[in-house]
C-alpha cells in the first residue's frame, strides 16, 4: 500500500512522507530510487538461486513502491516456479496492467497458462508478445507449441517455420516442426525426415534428433537407417525411455527379437509408468516362446489401468480356464458387456473370449464372440477411407484373371532363361491359418535353413512392377534378384545358412514373378481343408487388409479364386520346383512329410527337424502359441464342432 503524505517515510529516515521522499516532485523520489535498488539487488540472489533473499527483497521493493512492476512480476516468477500457479497468475497479471507493453511480461504470462494448460490463455499471452516483440524465434517455438496442444497442427508449423525462418540453427523449432509434420493428415514423412536430419546436423550431441530421424524411417519402412538412427540415440542418451520403446519396434521389424526384448525392457525400467511399454515387452516375451514371463508384463499393464480391454485381453489370451465363473474371466465378459463398440481393443477382447471358450469346448458361446469381433471389424473397416485392397471380393477375381494371363507356360519358359541361378529361398505360400508357420518352423530347425518369417519382399516387387517402376526384362530380374538376397541376408542367422525361408502367404499371388526371377527357388504350397482353414481365418483378428475374413460368403469368394490361381501355378510351374502337400497329412504322418519336405529342399536329413518346437528362434504370426508345441490332430475337422453355424463354408466341401 502506497504511504499517505503524513505517514512515516518507509525509508527509515524518521521524516513524514510528505518531507521525504514524497517531497520530490516530478523527479524519480529517493524512495522509488531505494526501490529500484533492493529489485536489483532482489534479483541478483535470484540468479544466484538464493530465493528466499529474493522473495524478501522483491517484498521490500513493493513496500516502498507498491507499483514497482518488476518486483511483483518477478515474485510471479518465483510463485511459479514453485507451483502455486494462481498466485503466479495474479501477480503477473498485476505486473502486466502496470507496465503492459512489455514483450517478456506477456511470454512469462503464457507460461504460466501453459503450466495450468490454458492453451487459450497461452496462445492470446504469447501472440500480444509477438505484437509488441515480433522477431523472437523462441517465442514463436512456443505459440506453435501451444497451438499444437490446440489442435491447431497447420497453424502451428507456420510458426516453427517462422522460427526458423528467424533463426535458421535453432534446432529445438527444427526438432518440433519434424514432430508436427508427423501428425498432418497424411503425414509428411520426407518433410519429417529432412527435419531432424537437419537436428542431427545442428546438434549432433543430442539423442533427439536420432530419435524423430528413426521414427520418420520406420514410416517409410527403411527399417535398417532407422535402427542405425535408434542406436544412436541410445547411446547419446541411455536415459531416454522413447527412443528404446522405438528402437525395440525396428528391431521387432528386423526380426531381431533379442535386441527388441532388451530394448523394451529398457523402456519400461526408464518409464515403468507406461501401459503400452509393458504390453509391448510381453508380444517380444510371446514371440521367444516366453508365456510365462510375458503374462506378468501383461498383469503390470492391467494393474497399471485396469479398466483396459486391450491389457485385460492380452493378458487372458493363453491361460487355462476351468470354468467359466473364473473371476479374471467374468471381469472380462462384464468388460465387454459394458464397453462401447467404438473402443478399438474390443474387436480384440472378442477374439480372445471366443479363443478362451473354444478350448473350453464351449462353442456356442465361443462362436458369439468371434462373431461379435468379425461384424464390429467389418464395420470399422468400411467406414476407414482408403481400407479396400486388391484382396476384396470385388478386386479378387480381376487380380486373378489377370495373373493367368500374364503367366501361361510359354511366358514362364521365356523369362526363366534369363533368372538368378541362386538355390537360396524357399517360399512357403497358402491361405493364411493353413500350416504356413508350422512349415517353416519344420524347415527353420534344420541347421543349415534360416526362417525369414512373413517377408514384404514380393509384394512390394508386384507393386513396383504394376506401376511400372521396374520391368521384368533381363535387367530388371537382376535388379530385383539382388535386391531380394540383399533382404533374406537380413535374416537372424542367415549368414551361416545354404536356405532362406520367407513364408508369407499371399506370395501365391507372386509365383510368376518369383519363378522368372529365381527359377531354381523351391515353392512349397501348404493347404488345408477348406472348411477348417476358412473357419481359422474367421477366428482370427485380421486387420483390414484381408477385409474377405470378416465375412463367410466373402471368405468363400476369396477361398475359390485362391484355389483357381494355385491349379494355374500347378500346371505351368516346374514338378521339381513346386511341391504341394496337405497340412492333415503332415499331421497324420509328422516324420514322413517332414523328410519329404527337406528333400525337396535339397538338404539332408536333420533330425532337429522332427523337434522343431525346441527352435528359439523367433515367430512372428498369430500361430506363435501353437508352433511352440508337438503336433496335434485337435485342428484337424474343428469345423464339426460349429458345423451349425457354418452354411455358407459348407459349400467348399469336396462333396457339395
Amino acid at each position: 500500500m502506497h504511504p499517505k503524505r503524513k505517514d512515516p517515510c518507509p525509508c527509515g529516515s524518521g521524516k513524514r512522507y510528505k518531507h521525504c521522499c514524497g517531497a520530490s516532485g516530478g523527479a524519480q523520489s529517493p524512495l522509488a530510487q531505494n526501490a529500484e535498488a533492493l529489485f536489483r539487488q532482489a534479483h541478483q540472489a535470484h540468479v544466484a538461486g538464493q530465493l528466499d533473499l529474493a522473495v524478501a527483497g522483491y517484498n521490500r521493493a513493493l513496500a516502498l513502491n507498491p507499483g514497482h512492476s518488476e518486483s511483483m512480476h518477478y515474485l510471479g516468477l518465483l510463485a511459479l516456479g514453485a507451483g502455486d500457479t494462481g498466485r503466479a497468475l495474479a501477480l503477473i497479471d498485476q505486473s502486466i496492467r502496470l507496465k503492459p507493453d512489455d514483450a517478456d511480461f506477456w511470454s512469462n504470462l503464457a507460461l504460466v497458462h501453459e503450466t495450468r494448460k490454458d492453451w487459450a490463455g497461452a496462445r492470446a499471452a504469447y501472440e500480444k508478445s509477438l505484437a509488441l516483440s515480433p522477431k523472437h524465434a523462441e517465442r514463436e517455438m512456443r505459440l506453435a507449441s501451444t497451438l499444437r496442444q490446440m489442435g491447431e497442427t497447420e497453424a502451428a508449423i507456420t510458426h516453427y517455420r517462422q522460427s526458423l525462418r528467424l533463426a535458421p540453427a535453432f534446432w529445438p523449432a527444427c526438432l518440433d516442426l519434424g514432430s508436427a509434420l508427423l501428425k498432418l493428415t497424411p503425414p509428411d514423412i520426407a518433410g519429417a525426415e529432412d527435419c531432424f536430419s537437419n537436428v542431427t546436423r545442428l546438434a549432433p550431441d543430442r539423442a533427439e534428433g536420432y530419435n524423430g530421424l528413426g521414427v520418420a524411417l520406420i514410416a517409410q519402412d527403411r527399417y535398417e537407417g532407422a535402427r542405425e538412427a535408434l542406436e544412436r540415440a541410445v547411446a547419446l542418451d541411455p536415459a531416454m525411455g522413447a527412443a528404446w520403446y522405438n528402437l525395440a519396434r525396428v528391431c521387432l521389424m528386423r526380426d531381431d527379437v533379442d535386441r527388441a526384448l532388451e530394448a523394451y525392457q529398457r523402456a519400461v525400467a526408464l518409464m515403468p509408468d507406461n501401459e503400452d511399454f509393458y504390453q509391448q515387452t510381453a508380444k517380444a516375451l510371446q514371440m521367444k516362446g516366453k508365456f510365462e514371463v510375458a503374462e506378468q508384463f501383461y498383469a503390470k499393464a492391467l494393474e497399471l489401468n485396469p479398466d483396459s480391454t486391450r491389457a485385460l485381453a492380452q493378458l487372458i489370451e493363453y491361460r487355462t480356464f476351468h470354468s467359466q465363473d473364473d473371476p479374471l474371466l467374468v471381469k472380462a465378459q462384464i468388460l465387454l458387456d459394458h464397453a462401447a463398440d467404438e473402443d478399438p481393443h474390443v474387436v480384440g477382447l472378442c477374439f480372445t473370449l471366443g479363443k478362451i471358450f473354444d478350448r473350453m469346448n464351449e462353442f456356442e458361446p465361443a462362436f458369439r464372440y468371434y462373431a461379435r469381433g468379425n461384424r464390429l471389424r467389418k464395420t470399422a473397416c468400411e467406414a476407414t477411407p482408403g481400407v479396400q485392397t486388391r484382396l476384396s471380393r470385388e478386386a479378387f477375381p480381376g487380380l486373378v484373371d489377370e495373373i493367368i494371363q500374364q503367366n501361361s507356360a510359354e511366358t514362364l519358359a521365356k523369362r526363366k532363361t534369363s533368372g538368378h541361378p541362386s538355390e537360396r529361398p524357399i517360399l512357403i505360400v497358402g491361405m493364411p491359418r493353413s500350416g504356413t508357420t508350422l512349415t517353416e518352423q519344420i524347415i527353420a530347425s534344420h541347421p543349415r535353413v534360416a526362417g525369414g518369417g512373413e517377408r514384404h519382399f514380393w509384394g512390394e516387387m508386384g507393386i513396383k512392377l504394376n506401376e511400372g517402376e521396374l520391368a521384368l526384362d533381363e535387367t530388371g530380374q537382376t535388379r530385383i534378384a539382388q535386391a531380394c538376397l540383399e533382404d533374406l541376408a537380413t535374416v537372424i542367422g542367415a549368414k551361416d545358412a545354404d536356405r532362406v525361408t520367407d513364408k508369407m502367404p499371399h506370395n501365391f499371388l507372386q509365383l510368376g514373378l518369383i519363378h522368372a526371377v529365381f527359377p531354381n527357388a523351391r515353392i512349397i504350397h501348404v493347404r488345408r481343408n477348406p472348411v477348417d482353414n476358412c473357419l481359422s481365418i474367421f477366428f482370427q483378428n485380421f486387420n483390414c487388409m484381408h477385409s474377405y475374413s470378416f465375412d463367410m460368403e466373402e471368405l468363400v469368394s476369396h477361398y475359390r479364386e485362391y484355389q483357381r490361381m494355385m491349379a494355374h501355378w500347378a500346371r505351368v510351374l516346374p514338378a521339381d520346383r513346386f511341391f504341394e502337400f496337405d497340412y492333415e497329412t503332415l499331421v497324420a504322418d509328422q516324420e514322413n512329410m517332414s523328410r519329404k519336405l527337406i528333400e525337396f529342399c535339397g538338404l539332408e536329413w536333420d533330425e532337429a527337424c522332427l523337434r522343431y518346437y525346441e527352435d528359439g528362434r523367433a515367430v512372428k504370426t498369430p500361430s506363435l502359441h501353437q508352433v511352440r508345441q508337438k503336433i496335434y490332430s485337435s485342428s484337424v475337422e474343428r469345423w464339426r464342432n460349429y458345423e451349425p453355424h457354418l452354411a455358407p463354408l459348407m459349400k467348399l466341401l469336396p462333396e457339395a
